[in-house]
């Protein structure tokens, strides 16, 4: 570890170079990395249950949905259907629908001179609020309609969009903005209209991942850069253990960019993590510099003491935290194994950002006062000398 310090410490624009390169590179993955709340995340890897499930499921099929839900009086008012109809249409036609099942297209068994009638309830409008009174309780009466796509009281109903399997069409966000869109002409209709199903849940679910990241990332950024402005009291000391948590943090992303792993309720925390724990190997090695500039060293041989006294410190801290995190993956839930995946990548992204930032950074700063001034000048060899 002291070889490799120094040797940082003699090349600093190498280092910055190569890790700005390796930042702009991990940065093009960024875009791919997706939010994805998922149950079945939750389960056990490999787990017999697991594939009998999947197998049923393929057999008897596993048809997700989404809910059009109307509520309103006359329902079946001739102007209100027709813009009900055109929605429909207009939704069957979406690249991710397979089909819709409302009132237009559930067959109403019924005897027309002797012989089976099972045209839709609604192939054709109500001619009069008699008729949609009596097409209103036929359908109550329906065991295959009522509280599914009719209430109990008739002032509500719904339509069923039943979505292709997999992400034909596109994701979550995809498909709820879509849906809202053309379901937009519609309010100005029924009193009440929304859509309901596992995209809206997992699009709020990210939603919320999203605006806690953007709460709480800004409060562990401020909470890091006060405990070190009150520890070290030197601008390039406090900015330093940011800047080496935003690189690990973004070459964390660009893995789960790459690998396909998506941010989820476990996962989102892993950016924060990295912040705080991440930047105890750049205390350990900024201390102890700074302490060797106390004793009189100038730049260069208090970046060899450093190296000499916390090279072994901070790599045997590294490895007991790294370890820890990456023991959770012995886990069978694939979301504890992503998580340990996750963040012991990002604890070696940020140790090897904090070994090779921190001596390149120091070589070529080392000097400043927190106002920018430079240090007295000090003896230059006669410290780090005596005390090897």
């Amino acid at each position: 570890m002291r070889r490799l310090l120094n040797l940082c410490a003699a090349h600093p624009w190498w280092v910055l170079g190569g890790l700005l390169l390796l930042s702009l590179l991990a940065a093009t993955q960024i875009p791919r990395v997706e939010v994805q709340i998922s149950a079945e995340s939750l389960l056990v890897l490999d787990d017999p249950q697991r594939d009998y499930f999947d197998s049923v499921s393929r057999r008897f099929g596993d048809e997700k949905m989404v809910l059009l839900v109307l509520e309103g009086e006359a329902l079946l008012d001739p102007a209100r259907l027709d813009a009900l109809r055109a929605v429909l249409g207009e939704l069957q036609g979406l690249p991710f629908v397979d089909r819709v099942e409302s009132l237009f297209s559930v067959p109403h068994l019924k005897s027309v001179d002797g012989y089976l009638d099972k045209a839709p309830y609604l192939e054709r409008s109500p001619a009069s609020p008699g008729e949609a009174a009596a097409l209103l309780e036929s359908a109550r009466k329906d065991p295959f309609v009522r509280h599914l796509l009719l209430s109990e009281d008739g002032r509500v109903m719904a339509a069923a969009l039943i979505l292709k399997p997999g992400r034909q069409g596109g994701d979550d966000p995809t498909v709820t903005a879509a849906i809202d869109r053309l379901i937009e002409p519609l309010h100005g209709h029924y009193d009440t209209v929304f859509a309901i199903g596992y995209p809206y849940v997992r699009s709020a679910i990210s939603g919320q991942i999203r605006q806690e990241q953007g709460d709480l990332f800004p409060l562990a950024v401020g909470a890091l850069l006060l405990t070190l402005f009150l520890l070290l009291r030197q601008l390039v000391d406090v900015l330093a253990p940011l800047l080496t948590a935003l690189i690990s943090i973004a070459w964390m992303l660009g893995l789960m960019g790459l690998s396909g792993i998506p941010l989820n309720m476990v996962t989102s925390i892993v950016p924060i993590l990295l912040i705080v724990v991440g930047s105890t190997e750049d205390i350990h090695l900024l201390s102890e510099f700074r302490r060797a500039q106390r004793e009189g060293n100038a730049t260069a041989p208090a970046l060899d003491l450093m190296a000499l006294r916390m090279g072994r410190t901070v790599l045997l801290t590294f490895l007991t935290t790294y370890v820890g995190f990456l023991s959770v993956g012995l886990s069978r839930i694939e979301v504890l194994w992503q998580f340990a995946i996750l963040a012991s990548s990002g604890l070696l992204f940020n140790f090897l950002a904090t070994v090779t930032l921190i001596p390149a950074l120091m070589s070529l700063t080392g000097d400043w006062q927190l106002d920018g001034r430079p240090r007295p000048a000090v003896r230059d060899g006669e410290g780090a000398a005596s005390r090897r």
